[in-house]
């Protein structure tokens, strides 16, 4: 299973990832948004061979098809 989670760094951050989220949850009535949105940690970079682990089951995880060409 995917999820997804907005990090944010600030408090203006995290009220508009809030604001986003709520704006989703409006168009999805009958369905849950289970985005986290935490504070930004300290951020390390995977190693090469894991920055294409982005897939489940063959398909793009929770990624909008608009991105996927900038991640392959």
């Amino acid at each position: 299973m995917c999820r997804s989670v907005i990090f944010t760094n600030g408090t203006e951050e995290r009220r508009l990832a809030g604001v986003s989220k709520e704006r989703e949850q409006l168009k999805l009535r009958s369905s849950v948004v289970v985005t986290q949105i935490q504070q930004l940690g300290t951020f390390y970079h995977a190693e090469p061979e894991h920055q294409v682990l982005y897939y489940f089951n063959g398909e793009m995880c929770g990624f909008p098809t608009v991105l996927k060409h900038l991640l392959v």
